[in-house]
């Protein structure tokens, strides 16, 4: 039974922040599935607009760039290009989506909740410090009636 690999320890790319209103965001560091699969899907659910902007923004400048290319350069039917514009959009936002999240999370004022998310933060780069809340107001579930 020793001969098996160890599996993989998730919680080190996992991300708990918290802001003064009560809402708590959790994200991770890595490859975006759901990005890479729905494309700008995942970041409307979420209510990450301006991610949501630069995917459509991004997307809208490879589909002109590969129109151009196939219909200038090669000479070819540019029929593809939305085709084309996806697949490399969906590895672009695959790759970088989850980083960007975290990155405008910490920027609208969301602090990690633990040590181990601040540690995550800080093997990505991101300076952050820890939230100033009590364990009480962390759990709290909302306004009291």
């Amino acid at each position: 039974m020793n001969n098996f690999p160890k599996p993989p320890d998730f919680k080190q790319n996992f991300v708990f922040m918290i802001k003064r209103d009560d809402r708590i965001k959790f994200g991770r560091f890595g490859f975006s599935i759901l990005s890479f699969l729905l494309h700008w899907i995942p970041s409307i659910l979420r209510s990450d607009y301006y991610n949501t902007a630069c995917i459509v923004g991004v997307d809208t400048c490879i589909y002109m760039a590969t129109h151009m290319f196939l219909q200038l350069v090669l000479n070819v039917d540019p029929s593809n290009a939305a085709n084309i514009t996806y697949f490399v959009g969906a590895v672009i936002w695959g790759l970088g989506y989850n980083t960007m999240y975290i990155k405008r999370l910490v920027n609208k004022g969301f602090k990690p909740i633990d040590v181990d998310s601040q540690n995550v933060l800080k093997q990505h780069r991101i300076d952050c410090e820890l939230t100033d809340m009590t364990p009480d107001e962390i759990n709290h579930q909302g306004p009291t009636l």
